[in-house]
């Protein structure tokens, strides 16, 4: 789970994948 690079770097995660944290 890419929980760590997202908060480092949220602009390389895209917006589906918060959507599928829902």
């Amino acid at each position: 789970f890419k929980c760590v690079s997202t908060l480092n770097s949220p602009e390389e995660i895209p917006s589906s994948f918060f959507e599928d944290l829902k």
